[in-house]
């Protein structure tokens, strides 16, 4: 009979395998925008089937309604606000979608 698969082991490997993927494709991001994208979708269906939250400094890359993978200055177009709180402007250049994110001020 088969041993069942560690649930431990299996989310620590599903994490490795996230952020390799995750900085493939940022480095892939500049020569081949698609490849990127592909490893993006690579790595949130990993979080998807193994239940793995995708890593909290990644998490905001990715578009809301979309579900892809955002590259600043390529397929996202990112600023500053100041009117009232400060905040920080994503929109996806494929969707149009808008997410505010708000900036805080460390101090010293």
């Amino acid at each position: 009979m088969p041993r069942r698969p560690n649930k431990s082991r299996q989310r620590r490997l599903a994490r490795e395998r996230m952020s390799i993927l995750l900085e493939l494709s940022e480095r892939a991001s500049l020569d081949d925008i698609e490849l990127a994208e592909r490893y993006g979708d690579l790595a949130r269906r990993i979080s998807m089937r193994c239940r793995v939250p995708i890593p909290r400094e990644w998490k905001w890359r990715y578009c809301k309604r979309c579900k892809r993978l955002l590259f600043p200055g390529i397929t996202a177009i990112v600023r500053t606000s100041s009117k009232q709180r400060p905040h920080l402007i994503i929109r996806c250049t494929r969707c149009g979608s808008v997410n505010r994110r708000p900036l805080t001020v460390k101090e010293a």
